[in-house]
């Protein structure tokens, strides 16, 4: 099907709808009203929708320098650093070409050349931040950048791409409790901000209510759950894509990790060692200290239940997270997880 993948994502909705893609335009057209418009979109695009997915034999094994490329696609919060842990383990153990293109856009001396020459040479590109526009090293054309993708920008004659995806209510509440640990990567948190009347969104965390704090979290999240459900739906109707849900890691990280493998083309030879190599990363076998001491990890924080509790019970957050939920087939009455 003639899917656009990525960047495309934003500006193409944006365009559909007349909304813009700032990180707080939720503020100006109304409460949650950007992202009930793109679970709009995406539910018009399923409606009826009937997918059909393939393996394409020829395909196994291949390399980029056969013209094959393997795309890892995540938000924030969506497995993260489980798919880079894992795609590392497998690219090292395995003799694979792994890259992250967003660290090497966050990195302050990186060089372009060199990340773009990486980029061109990777058998295995994770980008967590998939559905945004691409990073300027990749191309500095701005309509190329906004309208493009890692797909079309690779160089590659062909590809498959892993989209990892979960409940947007978890992934609000734990991008949300994440903030709350003012972790050093998230340096934004320490900025003065107008629309807090020049508190940090830090210092705003650590007073405000649970109510609070998960409106304005949602706000914050605007633009990647935006990202989120709308890469969701143009994942389900590509049949190179697959939409893997992390609490399907959680439950059966093999199993799981298995369908991820053999989606991406890997030789069916290697797929039960790929496993066996990134076991050490299921959360499931790891110790409560070993949880407790992994910053990304928030399923056992105390301030979750109170707000997953105010997440329901607020009317415009509830309205706009059941619109993503159904939007994203997460239509069980299980709210959290």
């Amino acid at each position: 099907m003639g899917v656009w993948w990525g960047a495309g994502a934003l500006e193409r909705y944006a365009r559909a709808t007349g909304a813009g893609a700032e990180a707080y335009s939720a503020l100006r057209s109304g409460f949650g009203e950007t992202l009930n418009s793109a679970a709009d979109v995406a539910i018009r695009q399923l409606d009826g929708f009937v997918r059909e997915d393939t393996f394409d034999v020829s395909l196994e094994g291949k390399r980029r320098a056969d013209g094959f490329i393997r795309v890892v696609g995540t938000h924030h919060k969506t497995g993260t650093s489980l798919s880079a842990d894992v795609f590392r383990t497998v690219s090292r153990e395995f003799a694979y070409e792994f890259f992250d293109v967003r660290q090497a856009e966050d990195s302050p001396n990186a060089s372009a050349s060199a990340s773009l020459k990486s980029f061109h040479n990777a058998d295995i590109v994770l980008d967590y931040h998939f559905g945004k526009t691409l990073p300027r090293y990749l191309t500095t054309d701005p309509t190329t950048r906004s309208w493009s993708s890692l797909t079309s920008v690779a160089r590659a004659s062909d590809h498959r791409i892993v989209h990892v995806v979960r409940d947007p209510l978890t992934t609000l509440i734990s991008g949300l409790v994440y903030h709350m640990r003012h972790p050093a990567d998230e340096k934004w948190l320490s900025d003065a901000r107008d629309e807090l009347r020049g508190q940090t969104y830090a210092e705003f965390l650590a007073k405000a209510s649970p109510i609070d704090r998960v409106r304005a979290e949602l706000v914050v999240a605007d633009e990647e759950l935006r990202a989120l459900v709308l890469t969701y739906a143009d994942c389900e109707r590509d049949s190179r894509c697959i939409n893997a849900r992390l609490e399907d890691f959680d439950s059966d990280f093999k199993s799981t990790l298995r369908r991820v493998l053999r989606h991406l083309q890997f030789p069916p030879s290697l797929i039960t060692e790929m496993v066996r190599s990134a076991q050490a990363h299921d959360t499931g076998t790891w110790s409560a200290s070993e949880v407790e001491t992994n910053v990304h990890l928030t399923r056992n924080s105390v301030e979750r239940d109170a707000l997953f509790d105010a997440a329901l019970r607020e009317p415009d957050v509830r309205r706009v997270i059941e619109k993503l939920r159904r939007a994203m087939n997460y239509t069980s009455s299980k709210l959290r997880s």
